[in-house]
């Protein structure tokens, strides 16, 4: 239990802020022979091309303002 309750709110944003590279993972199936399930490769695909399309959305808003020349 957390003494502070926003404490808790921070450290969920950042739960969800941070990609999970565990799902990505397919080493230890592949090195014993295991194939890896459509279903995995096709859910890992959307997972990163919605991650890398938050991220580009969130940086072009922090970005558009700015000069950087």
């Amino acid at each position: 239990a957390l003494e502070a309750p926003w404490l808790e709110g921070v450290m969920r944003a950042i739960y969800y802020a941070v990609p999970n590279f565990s799902n990505f993972n397919v080493i230890t199936a592949v090195a014993h022979g295991h194939p890896v399930p459509a279903t995995l490769f096709w859910s890992n695909t959307a997972y990163a091309a919605v991650y890398i399309t938050l991220v580009l959305l969130a940086s072009m808003l922090i970005f558009q303002n700015r000069n950087l020349k």
